[in-house]
């Protein structure tokens, strides 16, 4: 089995033949209108009356109404011109200090910033134990005497009769449930063996290119 694979110079090939269709320059007829030095849009997509209406528009006008009571909460710029936005008497504005499932208001910034502060300070984290002599425990019944309850978020390596990459087992412990134990989940075993192999990658080249070229624009093209 080979895989094919394009390369720097297959690439620029590629888009070298890309432009020459885009520019018209290529022997592959474009399906496209092209550009026109100095020519602008050739039609007119709005009715006669839309586009007349906004060729006699006029700058945005609005009436401003004064706030007999309220809030101001922002101001705004139109045209030069100044507007100030009110938020009603009757309505409330409440931004909650507290984090909360039920309620619909606003949370403070620094309210989110610590919720998720220790949120990620409650995170384990997860790291190896091989022993002191970081070879690994040379069996479960060792690293059971050794640490009779384990820790969370530790990932133990415990030697195998393996031999290269595979010389350990790894174990967690697991304390859910009524009796709390270690359970294996995994060797240091890598198996390449579903993976592409470099003497199975093949380049494509510049007459693979043009067949496809052809077989997509049609045959007219070098």
């Amino acid at each position: 089995m080979s895989i094919s694979y394009l390369g720097n110079a297959d690439t620029l090939y590629i888009l070298t033949k890309l432009k020459a269709v885009l520019d018209g320059t290529s022997p592959f007829a474009p399906g496209y209108v092209q550009k026109e030095t100095g020519k602008g849009l050739s039609t007119n997509d709005l009715t006669n009356e839309l586009l007349t209406k906004l060729n006699n528009s006029s700058a945005v006008s609005w009436n401003q109404i004064a706030a007999s009571s309220g809030t101001k909460i922002a101001e705004i710029t139109i045209n030069g011109q100044k507007i100030d936005v009110y938020v009603p008497a009757s309505a409330v504005i409440t931004v909650d200090t507290a984090m909360s499932d039920i309620s619909e208001n606003a949370v403070q910034n620094k309210v989110i910033k610590s919720y998720v502060d220790t949120a990620v300070a409650a995170v384990i984290g997860i790291h190896f134990d091989a022993d002191t002599t970081g070879l690994g425990y040379t069996s479960l019944a060792d690293l059971q005497t050794k640490h009779p309850v384990g820790a969370d978020g530790t990932i133990y390596l415990v030697q195998n009769s393996g031999t290269g990459t595979n010389t350990k087992d790894e174990y967690f412990w697991n304390s859910a449930g009524s009796t709390p134990s270690y359970e294996k989940f995994g060797s240091t075993d890598i198996d390449l063996s579903g993976y592409v192999q470099r003497t199975e990658l093949v380049e494509v080249t510049t007459s693979d290119i043009d067949t496809m070229f052809n077989s997509v624009f049609g045959n007219s093209g070098t």
